[in-house]
């Protein structure tokens, strides 16, 4: 069985927030230590992973290893239908593993609401993201989240897909579409050229803002590429 008591403004649902639009489900597996989320956006383009450690959470229990599949769309718009200072427990398992059961206690007027949620299916077994400091990468750039996300953020406004150029001279973001060209020039580092679509632009930079000050930007020659917070 899994309880988590947090309230609107906690790190889960901020991080959950952060994917909607971008993701249909995030995976959850739950154990002792805390939450494992996993994701792939709905372009099959990236996959996000986050581990929030039991910790950090209000209320955290859980007495096995779960493996939910949590729709990201039905979860945020019911949790945003509550007051600010409405504390949330969230709860699977008990009698019943095939359901989320979400209560809200309101402090104002003494009530309480309660609501349940299909699980979904969580299509499998965690893919694998390798360690950073495991792989050869040629360039690995370290950055403010925050500064990284108004980037991305300027990027987005382009209708074509966006480059970042990691070379002597510096790091360069740049995109060319129909409506126009952007390009961002950083700091100096040695490195590649990766190329990456929106949907990275829209989901990563939103939760590296949220769980990290900083983002490390890892770059291999085979334009695959790894972000870390």
């Amino acid at each position: 069985m899994l309880v988590l008591k947090l309230v609107k403004e906690s790190l889960f649902l901020n991080v959950l927030e952060a994917m909607l639009d971008r993701v249909d489900v995030v995976n959850v597996d739950c154990s002792s230590m805390g939450l494992k989320l996993q994701a792939v956006d709905t372009g099959h383009i990236t996959i996000i992973e986050l581990f929030i450690p039991a910790k950090d959470f209000e209320n955290y229990y859980c007495d096995e290893v779960l493996c939910v599949g949590i729709p990201v769309d039905d979860m945020v718009k019911t949790i945003c239908c509550t007051d600010e200072d409405d504390t949330i427990t969230i709860k699977v398992g008990d009698e019943n593993f095939n359901t989320i059961t979400l209560s809200f206690e309101s402090p104002k007027n003494s009530s309480t609401m309660a609501c349940n949620l299909r699980v979904v299916d969580a299509n499998g077994d965690f893919l694998h993201i390798p360690e950073v400091l495991d792989s050869n990468y040629q360039a690995i750039v370290q950055m403010p989240s925050a500064e990284f996300m108004r980037i991305c953020k300027y990027l987005s406004n382009i209708d074509g897909d966006g480059h970042i150029s990691v070379t002597e001279e510096g790091l360069m973001f740049f995109a060319f579409g129909g409506t126009g060209d952007v390009k961002i020039k950083c700091i100096k580092v040695l490195g590649i050229i990766w190329s990456f679509i929106y949907g990275f632009c829209n989901v990563i930079p939103n939760i590296a803002a949220i769980g990290s000050k900083t983002v490390s930007l890892n770059c291999k020659c085979d334009s695959t590429g790894w972000l870390s917070s």
